[in-house]
């Protein structure tokens, strides 16, 4: 049997992906787990392709530019659109997901420096997951809908710290626990820092003319895009911090250009090509023997993911109401293809061994088939968490004042858009006695 490496590689690679991601998409399945099935069929289990430098390039590729289109998304209109309960939930879904994590990690082998890593894998959600559901349901207007978006924001935020003090421990790989580990981390959050003002006095004073002079051609926009971005990253490298967070942070540079929503258009199939290189990449290296070799840990992280994050999630957004409480859970309820990039850079690390890192990736895959899976099912979550009480529906009943007036005790009402209008009408319901949750995505309406 002819084992392949390289670029000659990309001949079976692209073509088996395609197909199993057609195949898969009818099954209703995300497409990322084609390509980690590619790596697989094509790596360990068949051993047709090996790893090489060459494929592994591609990946990092596909990882800076994923993490670049994430920028790109990070315009200062769309933050301040976020809202106070996406702000809330998120930030708290991470703290409180986190933290059992942490937990559960010892029980599981996940030991000393081992432990955040492990804890910060099993916060974050699937954004390609996530919003491909979200999408099908034809819900990314609705408030459910955005609000789960917005949970993503959050978590996509905190990656970018998470990668961030993961530099400074690659800085001295050997210091991992004391003085060194903390002079890492601060040379890392002082780099950080750095190349944020030097991209920042660059974006203001120098990409608007440039972008501005070449706007009359698309193509020249684009290349100039990538130019910024692999600039980005040649600086990052140089102050010793991730590939991703030049990326990341020129991605947030251009975001806040005129221009930064044509070029998110246009970037963005380029990156998933190279995304789904990495994760085939991801797969030739995950063996299913280790990664089965403690079925009660991968058991319990997959669990993890489908049973105890949404029901968390359930509780965080009660006042979107019994189903887009719900909704929005069931959508989130996977591990994320950040917890792969996470577990994949602390292996290089040498802070996770191959095993654990098999296992994460194995996890993640179970992860997202079975959310996917199970989201059409939702309506009969949302009748299960009535019964169980986590969200009640609270009866509506009209009492007559003696002033003549009607009181509305017990109602639930959520307005979603804060125009004079709605304000008016929360107003004269919140004076009738019913409680109301407003939702808008100027948070300042809110207060």
């Amino acid at each position: 049997m002819t084992d392949f490496e390289g670029l000659e590689a990309l001949g079976l690679i692209l073509p088996l992906a395609a197909l199993l991601g057609v195949g898969l998409r009818r099954l209703g399945l995300p497409p990322l787990i084609a390509y980690l099935g590619t790596g697989l069929l094509l790596g360990p289990l068949t051993g047709v392709v090996s790893p090489s430098h060459s494929v592994d390039l591609l990946g990092e590729v596909g990882i800076a530019l994923l993490l670049f289109v994430v920028g790109l998304e990070l315009s200062a209109a769309r933050l301040r659109n976020a809202g106070l309960l996406v702000l809330r939930a998120g930030g708290a879904q991470v703290v409180l997901t986190a933290g059992a994590a942490w937990l559960l990690g010892p029980l599981l082998g996940f030991t000393g420096s081992q432990q955040p890593i492990f804890a910060l894998a099993l916060t974050f959600s699937s954004t390609v997951v996530a919003v491909r559901l979200i999408a099908d349901r034809r819900a990314l207007d609705e408030p459910w809908g955005q609000v789960s978006v917005g949970v993503l924001l959050v978590q996509d935020l905190v990656v970018i710290l998470s990668l961030t003090v993961l530099a400074g421990v690659v800085l001295d790989p050997t210091a991992r626990a004391g003085a060194g580990l903390v002079i890492g981390i601060v040379r890392a959050l002082g780099g950080t820092l750095l190349l944020i003002a030097a991209l920042a006095l660059a974006a203001k004073w120098v990409l608007p003319r440039l972008f501005t002079w070449g706007q009359r051609s698309l193509e020249t926009l684009f290349i100039w895009s990538l130019a910024w971005c692999f600039l980005s990253i040649l600086a990052a490298e140089q102050l010793g911090l991730s590939v991703e967070l030049g990326a990341f942070v020129a991605g947030v540079t251009l975001a806040q250009l005129p221009h930064g929503p044509e070029i998110e258009r246009r970037a963005a199939p380029l990156a998933s090509v190279f995304l789904a290189l990495f994760f085939v990449t991801l797969g030739l290296r995950i063996d299913p023997t280790m990664a089965l070799a403690d079925p009660r840990a991968l058991a319990a992280i997959v669990a993890f993911a489908l049973i105890f994050k949404p029901l968390l999630l359930v509780l965080l957004l009660r006042p979107l109401g019994a189903e887009g409480a719900v909704m929005a859970a069931l959508s989130l309820s996977q591990l994320s293809e950040f917890s792969l990039i996470l577990a994949a850079v602390a292996g290089e690390a040498g802070l996770l061994v191959d095993d654990q890192v098999a296992l994460l990736g194995m996890a993640t895959l179970l992860s997202m088939a079975a959310s996917a899976l199970t989201f059409p099912l939702a309506h009969r979550w949302v009748a299960l968490a009535r019964r169980l009480g986590l969200i009640a529906e609270a009866g509506v009943e009209a009492v007559e004042r003696e002033d003549g007036t009607t009181s509305i005790t017990g109602a639930r009402v959520l307005v979603v858009g804060m125009n004079p209008l709605g304000r008016a009408l929360v107003e004269r319901l919140h004076a009738h006695g019913a409680a109301t949750v407003a939702i808008d995505t100027d948070g300042g309406k809110l207060a």
